[in-house]
């Protein structure tokens, strides 16, 4: 089961800004699956930005 849910507000464990999640794996790579990657969306400015993460490297986002 997938720790986060699309929709979902995260944040890096190391900080940064709050992002959505916007895809939760699997990956499909050139000979293999990752399950543990989640794609984020967030706004830098105006210029929103979307990268892959591993699920560990992010926790639920405190909102306000």
């Amino acid at each position: 089961m997938a720790k986060f849910e699309v929709g979902e507000v995260v944040v890096l464990n190391t900080g940064g800004p709050d992002m959505t999640v916007a895809e939760n794996g699997p990956v499909e790579f050139a000979h293999f699956s990752r399950y543990d990657v989640v794609t984020c969306t967030w706004l830098d400015g105006e210029t929103q930005k979307t990268e892959r993460f591993n699920e560990k490297l992010l926790t639920q986002a405190k909102v306000s």
